[in-house]
């Protein structure tokens, strides 16, 4: 899904940017609907197709302040005015891959639901189909979580923005940042589950810093689920 999440981008004079002549509102979309392809969840009921869904997992995701920028990027285009349009292809492309993080952590963490697990005694029981109530619980679990800092942060203050040769370096942060907010919030849970779920505030979201680190991914190995798994070194 890292992979797909790339194709919509392009390196222009060592620039990661946001395809140029397509808008965003076209490009959510079409990137959620594959990326729900890739995963190959079992959706019996369909409910993964409801048309608010895709606003839904990146207003749980982003800051309240930034939510407004998200549902205009949705439902304008690059030539209407918009907040958006007054945004520099720095921040367009950072804004992209933040976005298409947010889809890829939430459908991974849905698939957890509906993983193949063993019973003692009837063995290994069958995926569960995915519900409207645990596609819910995914949204809250976004919303109040740990998850969007790290996925913000990761990406924000990566230089992939500023200094980039190849397409593969923009799939390596979002794989990235997927795996860091994954294992961030699996961590935050050990420590926290005696005292309840950890609480975000949205404010915070706003103090995101744009300092800088060197990432490099090294070879994967793609997952039926649509993440990657790194071989350990």
């Amino acid at each position: 899904a890292a992979e797909l999440a790339s194709t919509y981008f392009a390196v222009d004079t060592g620039h990661a940017r946001k395809l140029h002549g397509v808008d965003v509102r076209d490009i959510m979309p079409n990137f959620y609907a594959k990326a729900v392809q890739l995963f190959n969840l079992r959706d019996v009921s369909s409910v993964l197709d409801d048309p608010t869904l895709l606003i839904r997992i990146l207003e749980a995701t982003f800051g309240r302040h930034q939510r407004v920028l998200v549902d205009e990027s949705l439902s304008h285009s690059s030539t209407e005015p918009s907040i958006f349009l007054g945004l520099s292809p720095h921040e367009r492309a950072v804004m992209l891959a933040q976005a298409m993080a947010a889809v890829i952590l939430f459908l991974h963490k849905l698939a957890d639901v509906q993983w193949p697990h063993r019973d003692n005694l009837r063995g290994i029981l069958p995926p569960a189909t995915i519900t409207a109530r645990d596609v819910q619980r995914v949204i809250h679990e976004l919303e109040v979580g740990t998850e969007k800092r790290e996925l913000l942060e990761e990406i924000e203050s990566s230089p992939v923005f500023t200094s980039c040769r190849m397409r593969k370096e923009v799939a390596d942060l979002i794989y990235t940042a997927v795996e860091k907010a994954d294992k961030g919030a699996a961590s935050h849970f050990t420590q926290e589950n005696k005292r309840g779920v950890v609480m975000v505030d949205d404010s915070d979201l706003q103090e995101i810093s744009l300092a800088f680190v060197n990432d490099k991914g090294p070879d994967d190995m793609m997952l039926p689920n649509g993440l990657r798994i790194l071989p350990l070194n």
